[in-house]
């Protein structure tokens, strides 16, 4: 019983600490984890079905309110340039392909803590496909 109330006083104090986008001071360092949306395939300039999904916690506690912003490379897009954690410490947010099939896709996930520290959350790579021909036209021949 008493590890059960120490484990909840500790939760507790953690989350009591978080300072509207911080995270919990002296609770630990922060560990994220790509939870959904890797490795995800689709037509080059399309949004990819699966929403792009990580979890943040702070001593195996999940920290809500975390701003977290996006970093897109290969030529696409995300719906919001950031957003914020969740009560159980998850973002998610929408992510479209560049439209050119050659170059590599990637979404960088980073936060930037109270403290100033510069974290990477989560990378997220995805295969652009190339999509049916625009127009097909006969150049020689019958």
């Amino acid at each position: 019983m008493r590890s059960r109330f120490s484990a909840i006083a500790a939760a507790l104090l953690a989350l009591s600490c978080l300072d509207g986008g911080t995270a919990p001071q002296g609770a630990g360092p922060l560990s994220f984890r790509v939870v959904n949306g890797n490795n995800q395939s689709g037509p080059a300039g399309a949004e990819l079905p699966t929403a792009l999904v990580v979890q943040v916690f702070s001593a195996g506690v999940p920290v809500p309110d975390l701003v977290l912003s996006y970093r897109v490379s290969g030529g696409g897009s995300v719906f919001a340039d950031a957003t914020s954690t969740d009560a159980q410490g998850k973002a998610k947010n929408w992510w479209t392909l560049g439209t050119n099939a050659a170059e590599p896709q990637g979404v960088e996930v980073r936060a930037v803590l109270a403290s100033g520290t510069k974290v990477v959350a989560g990378t997220f790579t995805a295969t652009a496909l190339p999509g049916p021909a625009a127009q097909i036209a006969r150049s020689a021949g019958d």
